[in-house]
Parts: C-alpha cells; sequence; structure tokens
C-alpha cells in the first residue's frame, strides 16, 4: 500500500483540544482508520448511490469516534448527505450538511469562503426543503381535517317524524 510509510507520520503529535501525545501505536490506528473510510468513500464515488445501510452506519461511526473535523469525513458527509437526500431522509440529510457547514467553518475560521458559501447553501436548502416537505403535510392535515368537518355539517340532520316529536323513534335506533 502506498500510505504505509505514514502509519507512524502522526507519532509525537499533540491534540490541540487536550494536548494528548499520539505514541506510534496510536498513529497506525489512526492511518488505519483513515484508510477504511478513504475506502469505503472511494467505493461509493464509483457507484453513486450504491451505499449500503451498514456501509453508512460503519461510516458514521469512524467520523464520530476519529474523523469529526478531516477532509476525508467532509467527503464522506457530502455523499451520505445525498444518499439520504434521495431517500428522504431528512434528519440525517441536514445533520450531515450542518457538519460539513461547521468543517468548512472551523478549517477557514478567518474569512468566508466559497467552500463555506456552498456548505452553507446546501444546509440551508435541506431546511427549506425539510420546512416545506413539514408545511405540506400540516396543510394536508388541515385541508383533511376541513373536508372531514364540511362532510360531516353536510349530513343531513334527521327531522322529527309526523306524529310525535322523534316519531317513537328513540335516540339509539338513529345510530
Amino acid at each position: 500500500d502506498r500510505r504505509a510509510p505514514l502509519r507512524f507520520a502522526f507519532a509525537g503529535a499533540t491534540c490541540g483540544s487536550c494536548g494528548a501525545a499520539v505514541d506510534a501505536l496510536e498513529s497506525a490506528r489512526l492511518t488505519d482508520c483513515e484508510q477504511e473510510l478513504g475506502h469505503l468513500v472511494d467505493g461509493w464515488a464509483k457507484d453513486e448511490g450504491e451505499i449500503s445501510p451498514e456501509g453508512a452506519k460503519h461510516a458514521e461511526q469512524l467520523m464520530v469516534r476519529e474523523f469529526a473535523r478531516h477532509s476525508l469525513a467532509k467527503r464522506a458527509r457530502e455523499k451520505l448527505a445525498r444518499l439520504y437526500g434521495l431517500k428522504r431522509k431528512r434528519d440525517l440529510q441536514i445533520s450531515c450538511l450542518r457538519e460539513i457547514r461547521d468543517f468548512s467553518t472551523e478549517v477557514y475560521p478567518s474569512a468566508p469562503t466559497a467552500a463555506h458559501a456552498w456548505a452553507q447553501s446546501a444546509h440551508s436548502d435541506a431546511l427549506a426543503g425539510a420546512a416545506t416537505v413539514e408545511l405540506r403535510r400540516a396543510r394536508g392535515f388541515l385541508e383533511a381535517s376541513t373536508s372531514a368537518a364540511s362532510a360531516a355539517s353536510a349530513v343531513a340532520v334527521p327531522q322529527p317524524a309526523p306524529g310525535g316529536e322523534d316519531g317513537g323513534a328513540s335516540a339509539a335506533s338513529m345510530f
């Protein structure tokens, strides 16, 4: 594998957040995880839309556990966001797009970039799409309940029969 010499490239590096040092074993583990995620993403690029639920779940686990802020995770999230959009899994799509937006903000904190603008636009479009779906559902529900109420009010009210207030019929017999 062409990345074999890089297995220990992170050895001696320290985490910018907590200050923990990366040893040779941790460096090799991180490199292996990076290669695993890379193979998943490369496979998805070849077969657009052919992402198995297991593959998506595995990639999400790798990204959350190991690569929350990594360009490879960004590429994986782009693919997953597209898949989730096609499958109408709006919450998952929005989550992926939010992560992409946040990544571009953290990578380029000093000035807005085209990458950040695209990420923000995609996230906003997904939010607007989800809101439109919810609005249509709500309108459909309201229209359905309004139609049902109109239909119920259009039902003829029984009139008393001649010869008595209720023509000898009990209320129970009307139903």
